[in-house]
């Protein structure tokens, strides 16, 4: 099988300390060095990401360090990745996983063998010792990547995309302050795309030990998915208002699934869920209604190619 030469696209943001572990993990991949550059777009970060990844970019030419900071956004920040890109495949990943070194290999092989457009590679939280309750909640319930690309669309933190897709309906979506990933995959797969789950194209990522984490993360979630729905004009969906709520009853098969399992853990684990799905719940009802009232934020989805430039 001949390689196609692939741009890795890592977004940056306040992540001086998780970043060196991803490129580490990038610059030891077992695919071959000329076949792929990793482009790193620093999302105008405050703290020392910028310099950390310059030290690295200074010692490896595959990496190409650029800077976005007109939009506070990661999809922002992907965009500007795609259109700096030389790859016929990109590969996307985020700053605070790992790849497994047969990633792009095993993602190319994927993507060949099944003639797809899109795959969506397996993200890993690995099991700890003495695992945290939250730490526990965070690897039964995320990154169900199998289950997200069976629903038609993958997570960016581990995703390969034909760079022609983007040519022909668009980029992500940088006003989205999350789901940008399920908005452009979902119009992928509706233009026409294959999508493609690959368990052997593997990133890890490492969980979200404390509840401050997970309240950032469902009030995030919660919002973005109110932006979805307030763009794409489908109404308040009490579909997902109770699809959040019900999050304790998903962990509680996820808990049964286990082939380990403490029994003291399950009900801390499932009132974590309840919490957790209870501000999902909250922040998607408040920002729907807000942008309603209000009109808040700009949503506009970028329709532009990679080539090409908005009309103005």
């Amino acid at each position: 099988m001949k390689l196609p030469f692939i741009s890795v696209i890592m977004p940056v943001y306040n992540d001086q300390e998780k970043v060196q572990g991803a490129l580490d993990s990038l610059l030891a991949l077992d695919y071959p060095k000329e076949k792929y550059e990793i482009v790193i777009v620093d999302n105008n970060s405050t703290d020392n990401s910028y310099n950390v990844i310059q030290e690295f970019a200074k010692n490896h030419k595959r990496i190409k360090l650029l800077v976005e900071d007109k939009i506070q956004s990661s999809y922002a920040a992907r965009n500007k990745g795609i259109k700096a890109a030389r790859g016929k495949v990109l590969a996307f990943i985020d700053s605070d996983e790992q790849a497994c070194a047969e990633w792009l290999r095993k993602g190319m092989a994927c993507m060949t063998q099944s003639n797809a457009d899109l795959i969506g590679g397996r993200v890993v939280i690995p099991k700890e010792e003495n695992e945290a309750i939250y730490a526990k909640y965070d690897r039964l319930v995320s990154f169900n990547q199998k289950k997200y690309v069976r629903d038609g669309w993958s997570g960016a933190g581990n995703l390969f995309v034909h760079k022609k897709v983007f040519a022909d309906i668009g980029l992500f979506n940088s006003r989205l302050i999350s789901g940008g990933d399920y908005e452009f995959s979902k119009r992928a797969v509706s233009a026409g795309y294959k999508l493609v789950y690959c368990k052997d194209a593997i990133t890890y990522h490492p969980p979200r030990k404390t509840f401050q984490q997970h309240k950032n993360k469902a009030l995030r979630l919660g919002k973005g998915k109110a932006q979805q729905h307030y763009l794409q004009r489908k109404g308040f969906s009490l579909r997902w208002f109770f699809h959040f709520l019900l999050l304790p009853a998903y962990t509680f098969t996820r808990l049964l699934l286990e082939k380990e399992n403490n029994p003291t853990d399950i009900i801390p684990v499932l009132i974590v869920a309840a919490i957790i799905g209870t501000i999902y719940s909250y922040s998607y009802t408040k920002n729907y209604i807000l942008l309603k009232l209000f009109r808040a934020g700009d949503t506009e989805t970028e329709q532009s190619s990679p080539n090409q430039k908005k009309s103005e």
